[in-house]
């Protein structure tokens, strides 16, 4: 069963990745939105195979970083890559324990290139203290403006930065393969405790 901190992380990093995505498929979409914590996001319907490919990896990372017992009383932190490549053809690089090699990190196919932080705070037993239910409530409210920040982060580098996008030639809704992996090979720093007042920085910087 899903406790309350990974299903809030799901909502959150659900929505930045339709955020990514939505500003790279070039073909015609059918627009929409949805919401994480009252903050709206937008999305494209009807596509399956993306909505698969995101519960897949998401549903990867909880296994691998966020499953474990100690994650109800421990801060957890895990990463997912997601790449765009100019070709058709990606070359599968060959995986050493779940990680990304570091070829793939320099692949000269890749033009562009996303990196997630996922940050999960413990969440607290039911019977809450009155200052534990004070800690829980701003850990809410961080992780809401972490999340509109981290948006409005992706909308500038997405309107600021173009030249770097290959030349479009097809009608497709996606005219560029892409990836996403889960954990990839890089050094990771271990979050803050939940009531220190640098989380709020930390969650903040989701996109390297």
């Amino acid at each position: 069963m899903l406790n309350e901190l990974v299903i809030t992380e799901i909502k959150l990093t659900l929505g930045v990745l339709w955020c990514i995505f939505f500003h790279r498929l070039f073909g015609p979409i059918a627009p929409s939105s949805h919401e994480f914590m009252g903050i709206p996001y937008p999305v494209a319907n009807n596509l399956p195979d993306i909505d698969s490919l995101f519960d897949q990896k998401i549903d990867q990372l909880i296994k691998k970083d966020f499953g474990s017992a100690d994650s109800l009383s421990q801060p957890k932190v895990g990463q997912l890559l997601v790449l765009f490549h100019k070709t058709s053809k990606i070359k599968k690089k060959s995986l050493w324990f779940g990680h990304v090699k570091d070829d793939l990190l320099q692949d000269p196919s890749v033009w562009e290139l996303w990196r997630i932080n996922v940050n999960c705070r413990p969440v607290p037993p039911e019977k809450l203290p009155a200052d534990t239910a004070l800690m829980h409530d701003k850990g809410v409210q961080l992780s809401r403006q972490s999340f509109e920040e981290t948006l409005m982060t992706i909308y500038e580098k997405i309107d600021s930065k173009k030249d770097h996008i290959p030349p479009i030639t097809t009608l497709d809704v996606s005219p560029f393969p892409y990836e996403i992996e889960v954990d990839p090979k890089s050094p990771k720093k271990p979050p803050p405790p939940p009531d220190d007042e640098s989380w709020g920085n930390y969650i903040k910087k989701m996109l390297d």
